[in-house]
């Protein structure tokens, strides 16, 4: 499943939950940024934003009314240098 289909899925959700009074949110965790980035050419942080963006979720105002949002990023002393 894409990120893309899971904020698909999960804006599909929001009203059917059976506590209607909780929204459904969402947890993205990226892990070893610097490691995939030589693996796979890819910047999972650019990525993470680029789709946040695309759906209008790249802000905390816009999560707060649509799909809550958490993301972690596991950062190392190397990481944070290259980041």
């Amino acid at each position: 499943m894409t990120v893309q289909e899971l904020l698909d899925l999960m804006r599909n959700m929001g009203g059917k939950q059976p506590r209607k009074d909780k929204k459904v949110g969402l947890y993205l965790e990226l892990k070893d940024i610097k490691d995939q980035y030589i693996k796979t050419g890819y910047n999972l942080i650019e990525l993470a934003y680029d789709i946040l963006v695309q759906n209008e979720l790249s802000t905390v105002a816009d999560c707060e009314d649509d799909i809550p949002i958490i993301i972690e990023c596991q950062f190392y002393k190397p990481t944070t240098q290259w980041v």
